[in-house]
């Protein structure tokens, strides 16, 4: 055989064996990552279906009297103890997007606000068996160090609240009972007390619109000093399929009462403030 034909044969079994191999690193390549695509979609099956869940709230707002904008970030992980009874545990921080300072620059400040610890009970009462629903919930909101400084390590609250379907239409009404946990003798908040009626419309499955009127009593110092008000608010959610939903509205203190005088605010622009939630289900 000439050398040019031993040489050519040469090469197409070289470029064969090549070939094969590629072929083989290929297939081995696919099926790992199929492999491995699999095992995280099953992981992630088992996490979605066992008791514990976690999510990630945004609320981001600007209102007449904050010079700039304020965010707050919630870090929900939810474990169902039974049907009706879920724990949970939500860290809170705080993103102030301020104007420029004195020195021209625009500081962005990230921080820890306070960590929540919450019980909730659903279905005490329903609307098959009841005619309305009724829930409740007890949280404990432990300051971070740099919150403690106001007077307080934290706040206790209560909160029942009671609904009714109408078809699209949900009527509710909310109590919210709060306690501060003192630390100092400064001159700060003891306990508030807020009574809340809403209304809310589906206008699809996805949109829905809803209103309320919160009534706040705010007292300072175990003392005969309180700060009253009501504020009405309009809320809008858009939810996709896959857990996102969002929500702008509109919040505004429609009357006031202090040292003894009461009515209707003559500033609502001044006192009111516009902002959306982002909200996200990972499982």
């Amino acid at each position: 055989m000439k050398l040019t034909k031993m040489l050519a044969l040469m090469a197409i079994f070289s470029v064969m064996t090549a070939n094969a191999a590629d072929a083989t690193a290929t297939a081995e390549t696919t099926a790992t990552t199929t492999t491995s695509t699999s095992s995280i979609k099953s992981i992630y099956n088992k996490i979605k279906a066992s008791p514990f869940s976690m999510a990630y709230l945004n609320d981001t707002y600007s209102s007449f009297n904050i010079d700039g904008v304020k965010s707050y970030h919630y870090l929900y992980a939810h474990y169902k103890v039974t049907a009706k009874d879920r724990l949970s545990v939500i860290p809170t921080f705080t993103t102030d997007y301020i104007s420029k300072d004195a020195n021209g620059d625009r500081p962005n400040m990230t921080r820890l606000h306070s960590t929540q610890l919450r019980y909730s009970r659903s279905s005490i009462l329903n609307e098959k068996d009841h005619g309305v629903s009724l829930s409740a919930q007890v949280r404990y909101y432990h300051y971070s160090k740099n919150n403690q400084k106001s007077g307080s390590d934290g706040y206790g609250r209560a909160i029942f609240s009671a609904g009714k379907s109408l078809g699209k239409l949900r009527l509710s009404l909310t109590a919210d009972n709060v306690v501060y946990n003192r630390n100092a003798n400064n001159a700060s908040m003891t306990h508030f007390n807020m009574i809340g009626l809403g209304a809310g419309y589906s206008i699809t499955d996805s949109f829905s619109v809803n209103g309320s009127l919160n009534w706040y009593k705010y007292n300072y110092n175990n003392s005969d000093n309180f700060h009253e008000f009501s504020l009405i608010g309009i809320y809008t959610d858009y939810s996709f399929k896959n857990g996102l939903s969002v929500g702008p509205y509109f919040e505004a203190e429609m009357t006031a009462a202090k040292d003894g005088r009461d009515g209707f605010s003559n500033e609502w622009v001044k006192n009111s403030s516009v902002g959306a939630t982002l909200y996200y289900s990972w499982f």
